[in-house]
């Protein structure tokens, strides 16, 4: 089984240096001061391991045996959630919500109203344009610093409220050529964008935005959702900008939990600490996030907040 070790402030180094004199099977050491140790079935490694717990006791805060059945990523996942010391980023187009156009489901209001209640911060990583963004904001329980236009836009910074990572010149190389071309143009639908150009996947292939790439050498990155593709500056992405609001919101040793469904979300799963990919994901993503979850859509968010009610 493991156990689960919680030091005290600046003892982490003291606590592994400790077991590992003892030849104690170290598998993780985390954030929050949190060692995860593995003892052997059947072996002396407990009554060892019991030992040095006693001789430096005044560097624990905590010794917790957790079930072998758990991922040592899901030991961290569980402290996280039980202290508070995490932050949850959530996609919202079919992973918060279902259908268009896209409004989020009375299950889904109510538990992020739980989780607002229970003292949990989040925060919105979309796709969506900053009005639309800056409406969910004032609707539902989430933070101003929020993400939009798939990490072209942080929200809540001054001094224009609002921080961009790079203008429209580099994709609108890539929009002016397939307008030329081949009289493809951009979606409006889906409203005024600073940072990125948006075209319907009825409207035009994968093969042509790639000749407009090798014809004008624009230097963009292609993010591709259910019905659309998302054209942006080369390195704008959800990952990069959750890092950004995380650096200026000092998120320190806080685990970032980040949930999605689509291939835009897979940046955002690499950077964060943790990550679900509801069950109606695409392959990529799934293969991406730390757990697959089996409910699709608002059950799949219910099945998080059960984990939420269970380690609370």
């Amino acid at each position: 089984m493991f156990y689960h070790l919680v030091t005290t402030p600046d003892s982490t180094q003291v606590v592994k240096r400790a077991l590992e004199k003892a030849n104690l099977t170290i598998v993780l050491t985390t954030r929050n001061s949190v060692i995860i140790v593995n003892i052997k079935d059947g072996s002396n490694d407990e009554i060892a391991f019991k030992k040095i717990i006693s001789k430096i006791s005044d560097h624990i805060v905590k010794s917790t045996p957790v079930k072998s059945y758990l991922n040592v990523e899901d030991v961290d996942l569980h402290e996280s959630l039980r202290t508070n010391k995490c932050r949850f980023v959530f996609d919202v187009d079919s992973t918060l919500t279902q259908g268009d156009p896209g409004v989020l489901p009375p299950t889904i209001e109510h538990i992020l109203n739980k989780m607002n209640e229970k003292g949990i911060r989040i925060y919105f990583a979309t796709g969506r344009s900053m009005p639309d963004l800056n409406e969910l904001i004032k609707k539902y329980p989430i933070e101003k610093h929020s993400i939009a236009e798939n990490g072209g836009l942080i929200l809540g910074f001054p001094p224009d409220n609002y921080h961009e990572f790079g203008k429209k010149t580099e994709p609108n190389k890539v929009l002016d050529y397939l307008q030329t071309k081949y009289q493809i143009n951009e979606d409006m639908e889906q409203g005024e964008r600073f940072t990125e150009v948006i075209f319907l996947k009825k409207d035009v292939t994968i093969a042509k935005i790639d000749e407009a790439i090798r014809k004008t050498k624009a230097r963009i990155s292609v993010h591709p959702s259910k019905n659309s593709f998302h054209i942006s500056k080369h390195g704008i992405n959800k990952g990069s900008a959750m890092l950004e609001v995380g650096k200026r919101l000092h998120w320190g040793n806080a685990l970032v939990i980040a949930v999605g469904d689509a291939d835009m979300d897979i940046p955002l799963f690499e950077k964060a600490g943790y990550s679900f990919a509801v069950g109606n994901a695409s392959d990529g993503a799934k293969k991406a996030a730390k757990k697959v979850l089996n409910g699709k859509f608002d059950t799949g968010i219910a099945e998080i907040y059960g984990i939420i009610k269970n380690v609370a």
